[in-house]
Formats: structure tokens, C-alpha cells, sequence
């Protein structure tokens, strides 16, 4: 499958959630500082995520995460590592990442939560 957005093959194993979620995020950088960032996570699935960002970040970076999801009471804590970034205008970046370390279980509902709760919702479910 391919997307007109996208010149190459589609890649994903995961169907997204196409739906805002809070989250913090933190880069895991030898001359990165340690504190959290707030980002808006574009879309969601098992195996990553897409959000926007205000600085460039490089492929292969690794990021901590606390997302906050709507349907858990406590944040999923997890790491990824930067596998995409485009520049959508002067002052923002579009990154994608792919889940290093993720909680098998929070990764499994986050699958579910796509195919149960969004699959019916037209335009909510990336594939």
C-alpha cells in the first residue's frame, strides 16, 4: 500500500489512532538536558508514533516518553528512537518513531484500542 503523502511502500505494522494525545518526552542525548517536554502526539499504534516538534531532531535518536492516554489511568512509559523527520514549515517537524521499549501489554491495548474503538470512526484509523 501506498500513500500519496509518502513516495515509498507503507511500512507500518500497526494500524494508528489518527487522534491528539498529551504526552512528555524526553531526548536521550549524551549533551541533551534532562528535563520533559510537552508535545501533542499526532497518531498512535503499537508499534510508534507521529508527532510535531519545534526542533530538528536526527534519525536514530532516542526519545523517553509518558503518553497520556485516554483510556488508562496512569501515563505508558516507553522509549523509541527517531526513524523519520520532515520539516512541514520554518518553525515545525514532523517525527516519527518507532517503540524500543514498550510495556508488551500497553502495547497490545494501544492495538486494540485502534481496531475496537476508532475502526468504525471514519478518518480515525491510519493504515
Amino acid at each position: 500500500m501506498e500513500r500519496a503523502d509518502y513516495p515509498g511502500p507503507e511500512r507500518r505494522r500497526c494500524k494508528r489512532i489518527r487522534k491528539q494525545f498529551l504526552a512528555r518526552l524526553r531526548i536521550l542525548e549524551k549533551d541533551a538536558d534532562d528535563h520533559w517536554n510537552i508535545v501533542f502526539i499526532q497518531n498512535i499504534g503499537a508499534g510508534g508514533l507521529l508527532f510535531y516538534y519545534d526542533k530538528k531532531l536526527n534519525e536514530g535518536v532516542r526519545l523517553d516518553f509518558k503518553i497520556n492516554f485516554s483510556m488508562m489511568k496512569e501515563p505508558i512509559d516507553c522509549s523509541g528512537e527517531v526513524v523519520r523527520v520532515r520539516k512541514e514549515d520554518s518553525l515545525v517537524y514532523e517525527v516519527g518513531v518507532f517503540f524500543r521499549k514498550i510495556n508488551p501489554s500497553e502495547a497490545a491495548f494501544i492495538g486494540r484500542a485502534a481496531e475496537e474503538f476508532y475502526s468504525k470512526k471514519e478518518g480515525m484509523i491510519e493504515e
